[in-house]
């Protein structure tokens, strides 16, 4: 019964919530692990690339290549995981069976901020912190450097991605869905006005 009217209303046991919020606190903790062997393995691809045998096999032109393939990996690695995650965290939380809009969203924002906050930031927190301390050189020996190539790399990269997807995408797809409008139309005869803006 409800304390407020006295009308039934349905009710979920604390013991089931917890056991479902331990569910989902460790599949999201599961990822953020993923994310470390991540980083652990694009930092493995660096160190591999740094070998002078295979900084001469990816030598075009006299362009050392593989740095660009390291940072255009890293970027791409976090772009794709963030958005991945989105997905999950989505599932758990509709698993989890928030009472109310608003405990779901705030549910839904903390593990979203929390792993994206890990997945961007990981590799700049080893590179600035922990490198050295693997017994690992910087690039020019200078570990300022290195945060900041792989720091510009991160974000023109979601900058691309980011316009890729917010712009060209759109045009693409209004194109497609124009040329399907106009598949039926005779030759030589235009779309009307309003056909354009259905089209839109």
């Amino acid at each position: 019964k409800s304390p407020v009217n006295g009308e039934d209303y349905l009710f979920y046991p604390p013991e089931q919530a917890l056991r479902r919020k331990i569910v989902a606190l460790t599949v999201v903790a599961t990822c953020i692990l993923g994310v470390f062997i991540c980083v652990l393995f694009v930092f493995a691809f660096q160190v591999w690339v740094n070998q002078p045998a295979n900084k001469a096999m990816l030598t075009f032109a006299g362009i050392e290549t593989g740095s660009i393939i390291y940072s255009i990996l890293n970027a791409a690695v976090i772009i794709i995981l963030n958005a991945n995650f989105s997905t999950v965290a989505i599932q758990m939380n509709d698993y989890e069976n928030h009472r109310t809009d608003t405990i779901y969203e705030d549910m839904l924002i903390s593990k979203i901020f929390i792993f994206q906050l890990v997945n961007s930031y990981a590799s700049l927190v080893y590179i600035s912190f922990f490198k050295n301390l693997a017994g690992l050189e910087c690039t020019e020996n200078s570990c300022t450097k290195e945060v900041s190539s792989t720091l510009s790399s991160l974000f023109i990269s979601r900058l691309l991605a980011a316009n890729l997807s917010g712009v060209i995408v759109p045009k693409l797809n209004l194109h497609k869905r124009q040329k399907e409008e106009s598949a039926g139309l005779e030759p030589g005869k235009k779309p009307t006005p309003i056909e354009e803006q259905y089209a839109l």
